[in-house]
């Protein structure tokens, strides 16, 4: 019985050994444990859960500018390339403007388009949508809202009976200028490049205008 119990108790300690073994006390292994590797992560506290949704590359957004120079869509083809878009030249073609014009300054005119963005028509003009925008004139110096863009005069005055319907009596329409600039040049970018780049690009011309693509 002696031998037997010394058997017993031997085997519970060579149990204890292993257990104690295994779990690194005897070989200096104790950075295994799981608080030591959590102490040891760098940064732990940065690290974030990402929704799969948020990685995905962001859509690209088309918009045509047209009123351009020669030598600005150049640039503007040049610099669209380095941001990783794509821009296409457009056939040569005069635009046909709704606009109101002679508004002493930009506050007026802001005023004036906060009112019209409240009495247009929910269905958009041919290319550039329900656009409206202030920017100078460049005959008097006095700022003018651009309502609408059309290929055609007949498209134009129809719209603008449209807007006189809906109170707004003071839009006309702009015959196209022989001497007004007329390059176009769709764009195919992100939408932060338009974000950033798009006033510059249109900043020297105040006959330029922003269009949806056509499709």
């Amino acid at each position: 019985m002696k031998i037997l119990r010394l058997f017993f108790f031997l085997l519970v300690l060579a149990n204890l050994i292993f257990l104690a073994w295994s779990q690194g006390y005897f070989d200096g292994a104790t950075e295994a444990h799981e608080p030591y590797r959590l102490a040891q992560q760098l940064h732990a506290e940065k690290m974030r859960i990402v929704d799969e949704g948020q990685v995905r590359e962001a859509p690209m957004v088309c918009r045509t500018l047209g009123g351009l120079t020669q030598a600005a869509a150049d640039q503007i083809e040049r610099d669209v390339a380095a941001l990783g878009g794509k821009a296409k030249r457009l056939q040569l073609q005069a635009f046909h403007r709704v606009v109101i014009v002679g508004l002493a300054d930009q506050t007026v005119a802001d005023m004036k388009k906060s009112e019209l963005l409240s009495q247009l028509p929910q269905t958009p003009p041919p290319l550039s949508g329900i656009q409206v925008q202030a920017a100078p004139n460049a005959l008097n110096g006095r700022y003018e809202i651009l309502l609408g863009i059309f290929t055609d005069e007949v498209a134009a005055r129809d719209y603008i009976a449209t807007l006189k319907k809906r109170g707004v009596t003071s839009a006309q329409w702009e015959k196209p200028k022989p001497s007004t600039p007329r390059e176009g040049i769709e764009i195919q970018a992100k939408a932060e490049v338009f974000t950033r780049q798009l006033e510059t690009w249109i900043a020297p011309f105040p006959s330029a205008m922003v269009m949806n693509c056509v499709r």
